[in-house]
């Protein structure tokens, strides 16, 4: 079944300007979706955390356990080092700290 979809008079100028011959918006946003798909990774699926049902769509930043670099704008929501729960960054380091040494 087809969908209606609203687009601002500027974004189908746009898609018109990319139009070959008789095209349709929807031919040419398939174009676009195909060059897209190409040039860039997969999205997977978003998956169900068992944490709040928070969905996570595979934007996980890997980060240097020896120099993770400047985390002050981050927070930790939940967290575990193996059976010990932490609730800050403070506490992850020295949980870590007293597992290591």
């Amino acid at each position: 079944m087809s969908q209606v979809i609203r687009i601002s008079e500027s974004i189908y100028e746009r898609l018109e300007s990319m139009a070959r011959g008789f095209d349709t918006p929807g031919n040419v946003i398939e174009r676009l979706l195909e060059f897209y798909e190409k040039h860039h990774k997969p999205v997977p699926s978003p998956v169900k955390s068992p944490l709040k049902d928070i969905a996570f769509h595979g934007l996980v930043k890997t980060l240097n356990p020896d120099n993770p670099g400047n985390l002050s704008h981050t927070r930790i929501l939940e967290g575990r080092f193996g059976n010990e729960r932490v609730k800050n960054w403070m506490q992850l380091v020295s949980c870590h700290s007293s597992s290591v040494g």
